[in-house]
């Protein structure tokens, strides 16, 4: 052993082990600290990825969720423009069927007052006519005697004859 330590290699090797084992301890302080950085670096950038996954899944869930809503709004609007639309169809049909009674009702009112016009006028000149010709004929047959004693018949029987 004594030679050994005669040794300048073995001092030498002695000492590069010293060395190593100070700087060593140093070195793998910092090579430690340096790794634990870069993990806590990964850790956090992994972190916040998933932070932002998760804030941008609830933000398409959301949006899905009010797609769907407005698509049921929409298919609902639908419905009750359809309902308004068949209601205000029903109501013109309605109305445009009240409208032609009435406007038949109308025709049908002036037809039938033109018709008893006509009739009026036509009886009006039927009796015209008619007593024109017994005028005529009364005229014809009849003397002043005969004439008195019809004129005295027809003033008694008028009034059962007017009513």
């Amino acid at each position: 052993m004594e030679h050994m330590l005669e040794n300048p290699h073995f001092w030498t090797s002695v000492a590069l082990v010293l060395l190593l084992l100070g700087i060593g301890k140093k070195l793998w302080t910092a090579i430690t600290g340096m790794l634990d950085q870069r993990t806590e670096h990964i850790r956090s950038s992994i972190e916040e990825a998933q932070k932002l996954r998760d804030e941008a899944q609830e933000l398409l869930e959301e949006y899905q969720r009010k797609h769907r809503e407005s698509l049921l709004e929409a298919s609902e609007i639908v419905a009750q423009a359809r309902d308004l639309a068949a209601t205000q169809i029903k109501d013109a049909k309605l109305a445009l069927e009240a409208s032609l009674n009435r406007r038949t009702k109308a025709a049908m009112e002036k037809i039938h007052q033109a018709e008893a016009n006509a009739l009026a006028e036509v009886r009006q000149e039927a009796v015209r006519l008619g007593i024109g010709a017994a005028k005529d004929i009364i005229r014809g047959q009849m003397d002043a005697t005969h004439s008195a004693k019809f004129i005295d018949q027809t003033l008694i029987k008028l009034p059962s004859l007017l009513n």
